[in-house]
């Protein structure tokens, strides 16, 4: 018997080995340089011009555009584009008023002017698709006119947000930008140049052929508004993205990148756009970690380390071979791999942070593009997951007017799956980042998380020590994410009056009503364990979460998750006793039971708690009750302990 037992202890020993080595983040040592991949033999060829400036085939290359469609998910994407731009032929153009601009300024609004605004770029993008699919000039070029003009009329392309603005005498800001603004180059001033180099390029003869001043007017407008301006050092105080510090800087670039390539007709001047594209993208990749953890959330990794790697598919492109050595490098593929580890569920992404619930909403053409060039098993696998998903029926992410770049990348790259072996990983697994965060899939369909690292990240909320739980697919225990943004929520003044990225919106205790504040010095280091009874733990520690008035001398939070759910543990030592207060949000109705409260198919109990109160919280927020409902299920727990167990466990049912 103690024979089967040795066996027994020795081979579950070797499984929960495999499984750490298998689910372990790769050694974080090896980190990309793009300095050294693009060295001076490749921006020789730039200023040789041996390289390809056709990013997509012209309107009148028929051959090319009447074959595109060879796959479901192709004709998927054209039919809905084409719906699209149909519908968009019988509407008017959308009008940016003066009125909506400077809304911004009088209350903060960003959504009237910018809902218009992008609606504009989307619907060119469905109309330039449109035409080159069906080869239908009469029924689309004269509307692609008329958004072309509409979008040059604009005085600035800079949305509100994002201009620069001037005090006046009497203490007020003016509502107009400084006029440097119309040379600004943002995030979505660098994207209508995109879009419009895009289809200066597509529809150039066709559009030269209707008015060659036209032509020359937007490779003029573009070029000045959207690109040159990065080479202007005297602009720089206005660019702070080329510091690489967050998503602005590959987005940003990535833009730049396809204006340059489509408008730019000089190598010289090309080499020097290139240089500088090259310098701001390292210093983003420096300031990144190696292990790929996205600290701006899930839905930020498409549009930070997703659109670095649009970048590097755009410059293979260009110079085919040039990004052998990016593919294979483990930070770059780390990068890549990281919204595949934020699965809670089939349907759900952990929202941390600006986050949202994501699965569905990503490219699954760039997992795909990324997973063939990378040979990475968890990006074709994404691939796959996002073309079946349910919730992909929009096809592309073209609500901040990216349609046109979004649509191509889905129509003109074919996705075969017939020789990728469709794995899913199987619990128990850990996916972890190192003091950071760590989701836990144990099996029987609990999935759960712990939240780590510093109140200063980008995007950040006050959310160290936050736990969720799903169980069989369903959020029981969840994180806001990101909420409707508004001036509010980017002035440091009143962000952290929001309770969705306070703490009071996040589920680590208040000490007599005082929580965690914003700032890099409030951190916390995370251990995650297990144990051969197949339990898994993760262990916050909280001591530095919490300004010193708090009076946090030590601060332990636990959470231990087993195939039944979870258990919470907090311990703690102040320097004087407060009572401490649990907040916990669900989007499943409570129902209480003589056992505890129940949340879908998980009861809740706790330890050591002085009092449970159950009540409906009315969400007001458009983005978060459009992700988790108008009514949330909202517990709040206080106690005078400073020792105390919250229990979910999955409720059997006869």
């Amino acid at each position: 018997m103690k024979i089967m037992q040795l066996v027994f202890y020795i081979l579950f020993t070797m499984v929960l080995c495999m499984i750490s080595l298998a689910f372990a983040q790769p050694d974080p040592s090896e980190r990309l340089d793009l300095r050294a991949c693009f060295n001076e033999e490749f921006f020789l060829k730039i200023r040789a011009g041996q390289y390809c400036r056709r990013l997509f085939p012209e309107f009148s290359d028929r051959q090319y555009w009447d074959n595109i469609i060879h796959t479901d998910f192709q004709k998927k994407s054209a039919e809905h584009c084409i719906a699209l731009a149909d519908q968009a032929l019988n509407l008017p153009i959308p009008e940016c008023r003066f009125n909506g601009y400077v809304r911004f300024t009088i209350d903060g609004n960003r959504n009237v002017y910018e809902q218009e605004y992008f609606a504009r770029r989307n619907r060119l993008g469905y109309l330039v698709v449109a035409m080159c699919i069906t080869g239908n000039k009469d029924k689309y070029f004269s509307t692609i006119i008329d958004y072309i003009w509409a979008i040059m009329e604009e005085s600035f392309w800079t949305v509100p947000a994002h201009a620069a603005y001037t005090k006046l005498p009497d203490g007020k800001t003016d509502p107009i930008p400084h006029p440097r603004t119309r040379y600004k180059i943002a995030l979505f001033s660098a994207v209508t140049g995109a879009v419009l180099a895009q289809t200066w390029q597509m529809l150039g003869d066709e559009i030269k052929s209707f008015s060659p001043h036209l032509y020359e007017l937007m490779h003029k407008d573009i070029s000045k508004r959207a690109l040159l301006s990065i080479l202007d050092e005297q602009m720089d105080m206005d660019h702070p993205f080329i510091h690489g510090y967050n998503n602005w800087t590959p987005w940003c670039a990535h833009s730049m990148l396809i204006t340059a390539v489509c408008m730019i007709e000089y190598p010289l001047l090309m080499e020097k756009i290139m240089r500088r594209l090259v310098e701001i993208n390292a210093r983003f990749v420096d300031n990144y970690d190696a292990d790929g953890y996205c600290d701006e959330g899930a839905t930020y990794w498409s549009k930070s380390a997703a659109e670095l790697a649009r970048t590097i598919l755009i410059i293979d492109q260009m110079i085919p071979g040039a990004c052998n050595e990016i593919f294979t490098n483990r930070q770059f593929v780390n990068m890549m791999e990281f919204p595949a580890n934020m699965k809670m569920s089939p349907t759900h992404n952990l929202t941390f942070a600006d986050g949202g619930i994501g699965v569905g909403s990503y490219s699954a053409t760039l997992f795909y593009r990324l997973g063939r060039k990378t040979g990475s098993p968890k990006l074709l696998q994404a691939a796959v997951d996002e073309t079946n998903s349910k919730m992909n029926v929009r096809m592309s992410g073209g609500g901040v007017g990216e349609y046109l770049r979004n649509e191509l990348e889905n129509i003109t790259f074919p996705m075969s799956f017939d020789d990728i072996k469709q794995e899913h990983l199987q619990p128990p697994y850990i996916t972890e980042y190192k003091n950071r965060l760590a989701i836990f899939h144990i099996g029987n369909g609990i999935s759960a998380s712990l939240k780590a690292g510093t109140n200063g990240e980008n995007h950040n909320h006050n959310d160290l020590g936050h736990f969720c739980l799903y169980s069989d697919g369903k959020p029981i225990i969840i994180d806001f994410g990101q909420p409707e943004y508004t001036r509010q929520n980017f002035a440091a003044e009143t962000r952290w009056q929001i309770i969705f990225n306070n703490a009071n919106g996040h589920n680590a205790p208040l000490f007599n009503n005082a929580g965690q504040a914003y700032g890099k010095e409030y951190r916390s280091t995370l251990t995650v364990n297990s144990n051969l009874q197949g339990t898994f733990s993760g262990i916050a520690d909280l001591s530095l979460a919490y300004p010193t008035e708090v009076g946090v001398e030590r601060f332990t939070r636990v959470l231990t998750v087993t195939p039944t759910g979870i258990t919470v543990t907090d311990a703690f030592k102040l320097k004087t006793p407060e009572d401490a207060t649990i907040t916990l949000f669900s989007p499943e109705r409570f129902q209480r039971t003589n056992k505890g409260i129940l949340l879908g198919n998980i009861l809740f109990s706790t330890d050591n708690v002085d009092s449970v109160k159950a009540d409906i919280w009315q969400c007001k927020d458009k983005n978060i009750s459009t992700r988790w409902g108008k009514e949330l299920t909202r517990i709040i727990l206080k106690t005078k302990s400073n020792n105390y167990s919250l229990k979910f466990h999955k409720e059997l049912r006869k």
